[in-house]
């Protein structure tokens, strides 16, 4: 029994020294899974925030945005012939009697007001194109 006693002796010894390194190891684990917690909850927080973007843009509107774009080009919806077109059709104002009205009235002013009501009018028939 006497050598069985001095070997737990020196085993409890070197257990004693070695239970500063087991705590400070335990120590370094639980601040490494710490950061860990805080790193994942950070990607959930970011993938939350995504999701509440996607959210708020509904994917409707970006596929009309994008149909809509896809109009205009390829359909020509806001080609300059169209334009003319659409401005004699709705009796709008083209760019020859932009400058004719400029010329007649001396001001500048109703060239400006001219423009306006043709770009309310070509406005409109965009949106009825569309």
């Amino acid at each position: 029994m006497g050598k069985l006693c001095k070997g737990l002796q020196k085993l409890k010894e070197r257990l004693r020294k070695q239970k500063p390194r087991i705590w400070r190891l335990k120590k370094e684990l639980w601040k490494m899974k710490e950061e860990f917690r805080n790193q994942k909850s950070g990607i959930w927080r970011m993938k939350k925030g995504l999701r509440k973007l996607k959210e708020g843009l509904p994917k409707a509107k970006v596929g009309n945005m994008e149909a809509e774009e896809g109009i205009t080009e390829a359909d020509g919806g806001v080609m300059e012939a169209d334009l003319e077109e659409a401005t004699e059709a709705e009796g709008g104002v083209t760019e020859p009697h932009l400058e004719e009205a400029a010329d007649r009235e001396g001001g500048v002013t109703e060239a400006k007001e001219v423009a306006r009501k043709m770009e309310c009018v070509v406005g409109h028939n965009i949106v009825h194109q569309l």
